[in-house]
């Protein structure tokens, strides 16, 4: 638990990197949330980050609350979706929705849960610049993309080249007795950017042509052929 790593590195030079969620917000407030925003989560996820990231703050000699301690050495960073394999191919937000289609079945993702995905290759250089540098702080670490789960899954359907038939999409409060699910919780990563002098995140899917532009997207296949190879080249990883 934080509370536990907590214990262990207090008296030492070590800094943390602490990795929460934009899931420490509801969604019901028009998303592009900044730093200030008070956290309201919805789901068991996104509880337990929030809880965490006020511990954190509690022992950098804040309150716990959003506001940020002036002497803290710790960075936390929220992240969105980060698109690519996941280590069981199972767990990625790609991976599940490119399971249901290759296996022809179907698979219902909602208008109204927005996010804000990065590429994997783009977080870890993150990753590594946050650690090299003396970087502390709170910050958001979501990509330029804002797209809807059923957006997201738009483009693994035409990319990946599967049975359009399959994807299925619907608002959260249509999909009947479910656990609570956060809306749109895009996140405005700015102070990210102006930190370290420069955009941090190219676009999910960083190919124009691989944006959905209504709800029906995902049935053209006039202009080219999706495969999974496709898929794996600029969807996976930075193309």
């Amino acid at each position: 638990s934080v509370t536990t790593m907590l214990d262990v590195i207090r008296g030492t030079s070590t800094r943390l990197v602490h990795l929460s969620i934009d899931l420490v917000f509801s969604g019901t407030r028009g998303g592009g949330h900044v730093e200030e925003d008070e956290t309201d989560p919805v789901t068991i996820c996104g509880k337990t980050m929030a809880e965490a990231e006020r511990i954190i703050l509690r022992e950098q000699g804040g309150d716990g609350t959003r506001s940020v301690p002036t002497t803290m050495t710790a960075a936390i960073l929220r992240i969105s979706l980060p698109m690519g394999v996941s280590f069981n191919g199972h767990a990625g937000a790609i991976d599940w929705i490119q399971n249901r289609f290759a296996k022809q079945k179907p698979a219902t993702l909602y208008y109204d849960e927005i996010r804000t995905p990065t590429y994997v290759e783009c977080l870890n250089e993150l990753f590594e610049e946050v650690i090299v540098h003396d970087f502390c702080g709170l910050y958001h670490a979501g990509g330029p993309s804002r797209l809807s789960l059923y957006q997201i899954a738009q483009i693994v359907n035409r990319v990946g080249g599967y049975n359009p038939q399959l994807l299925k999409g619907c608002p959260r409060i249509e999909a009947g007795p479910i656990p609570p699910r956060a809306g749109n919780v895009t996140m405005n990563s700015d102070r990210l950017y102006l930190a370290l002098n420069r955009d941090v995140f190219y676009y999910w899917p960083m190919r124009q042509e691989h944006l959905p532009t209504d709800s029906r997207w995902h049935f053209d296949r006039s202009d080219w052929l999706g495969s999974p190879l496709l898929l794996s080249q600029s969807l996976y990883q930075r193309p």
